[in-house]
């Protein structure tokens, strides 16, 4: 679900800043590295994609789509630039190292423990979101 809201959050700004919408694709089931080859395979073969930016809501995705760039012999990023979601454990060991979104997971956990308290409790939860940032940490592959 949040991965869904990721996507569909970064499809409205981009298009906002630069008037394209933005080429979607969804998946049912959670993110695997087969996913995101299959998923840069379809754009592909559709017609859909012929290089630019992939912007994918988790880092699992994001190594499958570079996986299956070099598979397809695309360089990576002057052919097409990709961009993981999460700062996974791995992303920065790949070739190329994954450019991606981190957020402060102790944070989430933090927060969503503090909801959760505040409710078994029987008190109220002053805010239903709580804005807790992120950082854009820049690698090799966008």
């Amino acid at each position: 679900m949040s991965a869904i809201r990721r996507k569909n959050a970064f499809a409205e700004r981009f298009e906002q800043v630069t008037g394209r919408a933005v080429i979607q694709m969804n998946f049912a089931e959670s993110a695997t590295l087969a996913r995101g080859r299959a998923g840069l395979a379809t754009l592909q073969e559709e017609r859909k994609f012929e290089g630019g930016f992939i912007f994918c809501s988790s880092d699992v995705l994001a190594h499958g789509v570079l996986i299956e760039a070099r598979a397809r012999g695309l360089r990576v990023p002057q052919e097409i630039a990709v961009m993981g979601f999460a700062d996974q454990e791995f992303a920065a060991d790949v070739e190329p190292a994954i450019t991606t979104i981190r957020v402060d997971r102790d944070a989430f956990g933090h927060a969503a423990a503090d909801a959760i308290l505040l409710r078994l409790a029987g008190r109220a939860v002053e805010r239903s979101a709580i804005n807790l940032g992120f950082e854009i940490v820049r690698r090799a592959s966008a």
